[in-house]
C-alpha cells in the first residue's frame, strides 16, 4: 500500500477541450483521492470539498461534462490528489445547471418536446410568441396581470362558468348587432338612471 504510483491525469471539459494534463508524480496510494466529497464552499470554477475519510477540506476544480454549478451541501465525485483534485460527477446536488449560448438557440425534435419542473417552470422574454394548431391550457387557478388586452376571435367565443363577475372602474360597453339575455329566474338592474332607446 505504501508503493508510489505514477500516472497521467487528463481532465476533459464539457466542450471536449482538456482542462488540465499534469502527471501525478510520486503520489502514494494513500494520497490518491477517488470517491465522494461534500461541498463546503463554492467558487466560479472550483469547490471546496471534504473527501470521505479526511477532516480538512480540499479545493477541487470543476470538470463536469454538464454546466453544473454546485451548492454547499452537494455530494460530488472527485478524483486526483490534494494538490490536483477535480470534481467530475454529482451524486447528490441542489445547485444550478445553466445553458448559456451566444446568438440564437433552436431546440427541434421530430416528436414531442416536454419541459417539466418539480417546483415550477418560468418563461421570460422581451417578446414571447406561441403558435399552435390547437392550444390547450389546464390549471387549478390562473391569474393574469396585463397592461392591456385585445382578443380577436374569428369564430365563436364561448365561456362557461359557475359564476361570472365583471367589474370595471369606469365603464362597461357591450356592442353587437343583436343582444339576448336569458335567465331562468330574476333579472336585476340597479342604477340611478336607466335609459332605453
Amino acid at each position: 500500500m505504501g508503493a508510489e504510483v505514477k500516472r497521467e491525469l487528463e481532465v476533459i471539459r464539457g466542450d471536449g477541450q482538456p482542462l488540465a494534463a499534469r502527471p501525478l508524480a510520486a503520489v502514494s496510494a494513500a494520497e490518491l483521492l477517488v470517491g465522494p466529497a461534500r461541498v463546503v464552499d463554492v467558487g466560479p470554477s472550483w469547490a471546496l470539498v471534504e473527501p470521505a475519510g479526511r477532516t480538512e477540506p480540499v479545493r477541487a476544480e470543476l470538470a463536469f461534462s454538464q454546466p453544473y454549478q454546485p451548492a454547499v451541501g452537494d455530494l460530488l465525485v472527485v478524483v486526483g490528489s490534494p494538490d490536483a483534485l477535480y470534481a467530475v460527477g454529482v451524486l447528490r446536488g441542489s445547485g444550478r445547471t445553466t445553458l448559456a449560448v451566444e446568438g440564437d438557440l433552436d431546440v427541434v425534435a421530430s416528436g414531442t418536446v416536454r419541459i417539466a419542473g418539480g417546483k415550477g417552470v418560468a418563461l421570460q422574454g422581451e417578446d414571447v410568441v406561441v403558435e399552435a394548431g390547437q392550444l390547450q391550457i389546464a390549471a387549478r387557478s390562473a391569474v393574469e396581470v396585463l397592461g392591456s388586452l385585445v382578443q380577436r376571435v374569428t369564430g365563436l367565443f364561448s365561456q362557461q362558468a359557475r359564476d361570472v363577475h365583471v367589474q370595471a372602474e369606469e365603464s362597461v360597453v357591450t356592442r353587437g348587432k343583436n343582444a339576448t339575455i336569458l335567465t331562468e329566474e330574476n333579472v336585476v338592474v340597479n342604477g340611478k338612471q336607466l335609459w332605453l332607446g
